[in-house]
């Protein structure tokens, strides 16, 4: 079941071609929406859209990479460079934070596809043992 999920994902995005590549985040416009997202989690008046898109973006990144760590722990074992081991109980707000911290302190990953901060930031704060 797990496999067909991943494989009509795979589908999906490359029957989108260009156009979709071209839609993608950067780090900065990311971190643009993460301050809206850093205004809600201080009770102060924040765009609620901006704030929810950078959760979901964040949290979108997340569940792939939770989804390839499943994967590998219940097929063959494969190692992935999507490897973060977040930890049981943590939330999509805490890893929200977690990478806007790091967006903040590597401006020179801000060209990015938003995904390699993400990533590096997970994988920085959650290693994964080896």
């Amino acid at each position: 079941m797990i496999r067909a999920v991943i494989i009509a994902a795979v589908a999906l995005m490359l029957s989108a071609g260009p156009a979709a590549a071209a839609a993608g985040k950067s780090g900065s416009s990311l971190l643009e929406h993460c301050r809206e997202y850093e205004k809600i989690e201080a009770g102060q008046d924040a765009n609620l859209v901006e704030g929810g898109f950078c959760l979901g973006y964040i949290g979108g990144v997340w569940d792939i990479i939770q989804l390839q760590r499943f994967r590998s722990e219940t097929e063959a074992p494969v190692r992935f460079l999507l490897e973060s081991c977040t930890p049981n109980g943590a939330t999509r707000g805490q890893v929200a934070l977690i990478v806007i911290k790091h967006l903040k302190e590597n401006p020179a990953q801000l060209h990015l596809s938003a995904t390699v901060p993400i990533m590096a930031a997970l994988q920085e704060a959650w290693p994964c043992p080896k």
